[in-house]
């Protein structure tokens, strides 16, 4: 019998003068990876946090390309503070090679450069920004409110993984060339992954539908949670398989109000029987 793979969770909680910072890194496959991560994460959130008591701001360059759920979160976070950047395109697929070249340890985008600094992935990115310029919060400064935000945040996260299996799956099916089932297997959209991502989204929905009812979503002011999941609902209801489902539902008028509609189109691709009742 095969040894259980050995879990690495580190709970993280660094004082970064906006605030506690805190974060999991957990992996069930690559521990000593993920530690690693996590000690990149503390350097990084130093060095922001040293930059941000300098005289002159530094300077902030986001690296993307058009299309991404996650960078839209980091473009709507950018925007709620109003902070200056300049935008850096990388080309989708070549970015994988590109963004090592230019200094960052991952592969993926958003990629925010802070000065030296550079972060990835939306929550880092959230978390930096609140130290780089600690006004408007992305996290209440309440520890209660920020432990159920953060929740929320890394719930959005889920959501954005399966949005994008979801997606990706539908694509190569709609059109399929093996540019796309090269991408939809990246991305681990097989058939038994959009199964079980179809089955849970009803549930991620009504989740989110209490998060707005409870003014933990689309409150007085806007929080790291509502960026992480808008762009996410946005793009799931450009699905014509998904419309009957998310139809009247507050979380797509949450998502619409706080990052627009996406005014993409995604035909009907999921086969009827793996659809999930309205």
């Amino acid at each position: 019998m095969a040894e259980p793979p050995t879990t690495l969770r580190l709970d993280l909680e660094l004082e970064l003068g906006a605030g506690p910072i805190r974060g999991t890194v957990h992996d069930g496959v690559r521990p000593a990876q993920a530690f690693a991560d996590a000690l990149e994460l503390v350097a990084a959130f130093d060095a922001v946090r040293g930059q941000a008591r300098a005289a002159d701001p530094p300077p902030v360059q986001l690296y993307m390309f058009a299309g991404s759920n996650a960078v839209r979160t980091a473009e709507l976070m950018l925007a709620h503070k109003a902070i200056e950047h300049e935008v850096v395109g990388v080309e989708r697929g070549a970015h994988v090679t590109q963004l090592p070249q230019l200094g960052f340890s991952g592969k993926t985008v958003p990629a925010l450069r802070i000065g030296e600094c550079r972060i990835q992935g939306t929550r880092a990115i959230a978390r930096a920004l609140d130290v780089l310029r600690p006004l408007p919060r992305l996290f209440p400064a309440d520890p209660v409110g920020r432990v159920r935000v953060e929740d929320a945040e890394r719930r959005g996260e889920e959501l954005q993984n399966a949005a994008r299996r979801l997606y990706h799956w539908a694509l190569e099916h709609v059109a399929p060339s093996p540019t796309r089932q090269r991408t939809s297997r990246h991305h681990g959209a097989t058939d038994a992954a959009v199964r079980r991502d179809l089955a849970e989204l009803p549930g991620r929905l009504d989740e989110i539908d209490g998060w707005i009812a409870e003014r933990l979503l689309g409150g007085d002011e806007l929080n790291a949670a509502d960026f992480q999941i808008a762009p996410n609902v946005a793009w799931l209801a450009c699905f014509d398989d998904l419309a009957p489902l998310l139809a009247g539902r507050p979380a797509v008028a949450h998502a619409i109000a706080v990052t627009g509609a996406s005014g993409a189109d995604v035909p009907a691709a999921f086969p009827r029987e793996w659809l999930p009742s309205p």
